[in-house]
């Protein structure tokens, strides 16, 4: 009985042999792609984009919105002439937005939803 088990287990391993050669080869592959310098150096920079903001972060955003206020609060000190250039180049850039948002979508109007079935 025990010769019979050996026997079977010989030629399971046989048969299974490759399959496992062939998986611990990706693995290998997948792993020592994940160890080179350059994949390492975009994963850093990925948590720490994505990450929660820090204090740093916090202190930095805090003075760029106050110098956004301060810069809105200009307005008033601005000439007619300043005033208007700023906002055609407002204007330019919505009218760009605009103008990408068509090319996007690839006509007009809307998103070209499927019409339902039966119209």
């Amino acid at each position: 009985m025990a010769a019979e088990a050996t026997k079977v287990l010989g030629v399971v391993q046989k048969a299974v042999a490759p399959f496992v050669s062939r998986v611990s080869g990706a693995t290998n592959s997948v792993t020592s792609f994940y160890r080179s310098p350059a994949v390492q150096g975009n994963l850093k920079t990925v948590v720490s984009e994505l990450g929660p903001p820090m204090k740093l972060d916090m202190k930095a955003l805090n003075a760029g919105v106050k110098g956004f206020t301060t810069g809105v609060q200009g307005v008033g000190g601005m000439t007619f002439k300043e005033f208007g250039v700023k906002a055609v180049v407002c204007f330019e850039v919505f009218c760009w937005f605009t103008a990408g948002t068509i090319i996007g979508r690839g006509q007009l109007r809307g998103y070209g939803y499927p019409k339902p079935l039966g119209h």
